[in-house]
């Protein structure tokens, strides 16, 4: 099939992103359902800060007036190319408008070739001809016919399909809408979404069955392969636990809301046992300063990990569980203390970083990660063995390079608290222990501003009603997972370069084309309408669900890193290909002169000696007539 035919599928699905919408058009064999409502009847969007931020914005402008410029600046060297494009670009400027799914229903393995079905439908209702019509032009391009593709018209809706022959298209009856795992897993997500996404995990994991049998049947040689280690690993896993996943994204109030839900229903084995681990604790929330910029806590266990990949591996082949039994061995050796025991195993599942003004200035620089131990004593003996092996293999590395540096770990005392820390330049990683809590930090500095807030525990971010605030409308209790920016206060610093950022697009103007100057709202226009995001994940009897809430799509490239820090790597991204080249303009500049003197050393030499030239260039240094440099 022609590129540019898969390329449009490719950009719809793209484009389309992830809504329940025409769910009862779908097949109700859909393992892969991706829904969007259109930008037409958007629902919750009149009055939500989305809509009052893209009317102060040009962002529309850039895909409806720029990309058209782009493709006619295209045609002027390649009319046939432009006028592909020009057919896809009306294709999904059409299909955004109305309410569109796309949908995978697994592969026909009975043909001679194995060939997925896979289809899209549209709600375009008297448009759905013309668009018909579009699509069978793209089709018609391609050339033979490997690739079944159909484009029909039911009703109000447009359906392309791939794959498939003269079945009979779902409306309402057989359809996706009306199978319960997937009724079941949307009754966890918005009732009104913009865009939904749904995956049956399970019919996944049967199709990858199916398509290990049917490739084994096509290698007898592999059949015993494939049928003593590929259950093995699906069964050790523990992933056959996994039904299905969805999430959904739209508008609650004038805010943005996502959620997902995750169907693995207790009790939970193999690697699905690590969603069951205890709640968050308001205890470890007030290591949290109440002017935080933005902060996020989550689980991870990496002793239980191992532990769970190590008894995985042995189930599937004892050998393998003994190379991992070698690898920890390794490593043990090498940190002089068990791996395990004494450096994984003390620490706690719970991790926390965040970013404050009163810890070193707020921003990456003053970004700090805490975790609560279970055991102190084991945890601050493994972490200096951690440290000592760091700091050795750092100044091992430069001594066998011959390097006139080196790098140290050593220990300043700030007060009470010990610092352990490398000494490097630009950043000093360290860290220390403040009662049950470690804490890591690229600075001393920040170390010790976030020791100061765990020893008073006082205007922690539990007193910040905003904060207060985004946890009643999150409505989770307890959390395994949980996320808070300040987007008022993060953007003062972001801004920046988001505008950098944004006027990228400006490079069209180099090539004649022009490109909107302002393209996102001027900063007090943007200010209106931020308000803090955050989100919320829980685990139940039913799976793990995860709650978010911003004022607008997108509002996350407004937390992070401090603006200048972001812009100062987006402009050494741009300028050190420049600096190199210079440097490689230098060079050859240097190699040519080198070149004139040689053939001007050759050229006398030659007139010397009856037109011989040297053996070597030696000679010509040892004749004076060539700098030794």
């Amino acid at each position: 099939m022609k590129p540019v035919f898969v390329a449009c599928i490719v950009l719809l699905i793209a484009r389309l992103g992830t809504a329940q919408p025409l769910a009862d058009r779908v097949p109700a064999d859909t393992m892969i359902y991706l829904g969007w409502s259109g930008t037409r009847d958007m629902p919750g969007f009149s009055g939500s800060h989305a809509e009052a931020l893209l009317k102060e914005s040009n962002l529309p402008a850039v895909f409806q007036q720029v990309l058209p410029q782009v493709i006619d600046r295209i045609a002027k060297d390649d009319p046939k190319t432009a006028g592909e494009l020009r057919l896809t670009y009306d294709l999904c400027a059409s299909l955004a408008r109305y309410p569109t799914a796309v949908f995978f229903a697994g592969v026909n393995f009975d043909a001679r070739e194995p060939i997925g079905r896979l289809g899209m439908v549209c709600r375009a209702g008297n448009d759905s001809e013309a668009l018909r019509k579009r699509f069978q032009e793209l089709i018609d391009q391609a050339p033979g016919d490997d690739v079944p593709a159909q484009v029909r018209v039911d009703g109000e809706d447009l359906f392309l399909l791939v794959g498939y022959a003269g079945e009979t298209l779902p409306s309402g009856g057989a359809s996706l809408a009306t199978v319960d795992r997937f009724r079941n897993a949307i009754s966890h997500l918005q009732r009104d979404p913009v865009f939904c996404a749904y995956a049956d995990i399970e019919k996944l994991f049967d199709l990858l069955d199916r398509a290990v049998q049917s490739g084994s049947a096509r290698d007898a040689q592999n059949v015993d392969e494939w049928n003593q280690w590929y259950p093995k690993v699906m069964d050790a896993s523990g992933l056959r636990g996994l039904k299905c996943i969805a999430f959904s994204g739209g508008f609650d109030g004038r805010d943005w809301m996502m959620r997902s839900f995750l169907d693995a229903p207790a009790p939970r084995a193999g690697l699905l046992s690590l969603l069951d681990v205890p709640g968050i604790s308001d205890e470890m929330l007030k290591a949290v300063p109440r002017s935080a910029e933005f902060f996020a806590v989550g689980a991870f266990d990496a002793a239980r990990l191992i532990t769970e990949i190590r008894s995985a591996v042995g189930k599937i082949n004892p050998q393998w569980q003994q190379a991992v039994d070698q690898a920890i061995g390794a490593v043990t050796m090498a940190l002089g203390s068990n791996v395990m025991s004494n450096v994984l195993e003390p620490l706690g599942p719970h991790w926390l970083a965040y970013a404050a003004p009163e810890v070193a200035g707020g921003g990456l620089a003053g970004l700090v990660a805490i975790n609560r131990v279970d055991d102190a004593y084991k945890a601050r003996g493994g972490l200096l063995a951690v440290s000592l092996f760091a700091s050795n293999t750092a100044a091992s590395l430069l001594a066998q390079n011959h390097a006139p540096i080196t790098i140290r770990g050593s220990q300043v005392k700030y007060g009470d608290l010990g610092i352990y820390y490398i000494a490097a330049p630009a950043i000093t990683p360290s860290w220390a222990m403040q009662g049950d809590f470690v804490v890591f930090g690229l600075y001393p500095q920040s170390v010790i501003g976030a020791a100061r807030q765990i020893t008073s525990a006082e205007h922690s971010i539990l007193d910040e009603p905003a904060y207060q605030q985004l946890r009643a409308r999150l409505q989770v209790q307890p959390v395994r997972g949980l996320s808070y920016a300040n987007l008022p206060m993060t953007a003062r610093s972001t801004y920046g370069a988001l505008m950098f950022l944004s006027r990228l697009v400006g490079v069209a103007d180099l090539f004649g084309i022009r490109t909107p100057p302002i393209v996102i709202p001027p900063f007090h226009v943007l200010q209106e309408h931020l308000s803090v995001s955050g989100s919320a994940t829980w685990v139940d009897e039913a799976g793990m669900h995860s709650r978010s809430v911003s004022p607008f799509p997108g509002a996350w490239l407004l937390q992070g890193a401090s603006g200048p820090q972001m812009l100062a790597a987006l402009q050494t991204g741009i300028l050190l290909p420049a600096v190199d080249r210079a440097r490689q303009a230098s060079d050859q500049q240097k190699c040519a002169a080198n070149m004139r003197q040689i053939g001007m050393a050759l050229t006398l030499h030659a007139a010397q000696h009856d037109g011989a030239y040297p053996q070597t260039l030696g000679e010509l240094v040892r004749n004076q007539l060539l700098p030794p440099e």
